[in-house]
């Protein structure tokens, strides 16, 4: 329906305009797990984790820890406000050094925005007691984690589900971006004609580096941005 339609602002560039989509699903996990000020948020992935690492500082959260295996994506992580950064290449184990970093409780909040059964377990097992865990990574189907029933009862955790933005997110994430608390910039990498699309798949799976690639019909050479 037409109260879908949502329109780009002029200040903003059709590389901005592609990355509401992308917000929105932030927003919505943000809703969902509903972080209260000053809380620790740990957020395992840094894709889509770099901008729930933002999302986590624009709600005054502290402190926020990314976690991942990609050096520059880490430290783009830093870049939108992550008071931490944690490398699995560097770091034996990632649960000890979130229960390290928030005084040996666990996290109050994680996120998990990788979708696979290892990184899942790590997330509920750095979350504290009475935290609560986003379920934002889409896993497999037959994808399992293992969940101690006393984890509900004695610890009191909790899981929620996140999945795409919806109604609200959309002029949310438009508003957030507009304003500048949200800049996608650093997390531009290049943007490509369209007959190189093909190209452009190949060079994402190969370059782990890379980010985002637009794809655009309105130029003839690839531009690195």
């Amino acid at each position: 329906p037409a109260r879908l339609v949502h329109v780009l602002p002029d200040k903003l560039s059709f590389e901005e305009g592609a990355f509401i989509e992308p917000v929105s699903c932030c927003i919505h996990a943000a809703k969902a797990m509903n972080a209260k000020l000053a809380s620790s948020v740990a957020v395992i992935g840094c894709g889509l984790g770099v901008l729930h690492a933002r999302m986590a500082v624009l709600r005054a959260c502290a402190p926020v820890i990314v976690i991942g295996d990609n050096k520059k994506r880490l430290n783009i992580a830093k870049q939108m406000g992550a008071d931490v950064i944690i490398n699995i290449n560097e770091v034996a184990d990632p649960v000890a050094e979130v229960k390290k970093l928030t005084g040996g409780r666990g996290a109050d909040y994680v996120i998990e925005a990788v979708g696979k059964p290892k990184t899942y377990q790590q997330a509920w097992d750095m979350l504290r007691p009475g935290g609560t865990l986003d379920a934002f990574g889409i896993a497999g189907d037959g994808d399992h984690m293992q969940i101690r029933p006393l984890d509900f009862v004695l610890g009191e955790k909790k899981i929620t589900g996140s999945c795409a933005g919806a109604g609200p997110d959309w002029p949310e994430s438009i508003t957030l971006i507009e304003n500048g608390r949200i800049d996608p910039k650093p997390l531009f990498s290049m943007k490509v004609p369209l007959e190189d699309l093909e190209w452009a798949l190949h060079e994402l799976r190969r370059d782990p580096d890379l980010f985002k690639i637009f794809v655009s019909p309105e130029i003839s050479k690839r531009e690195v941005l």
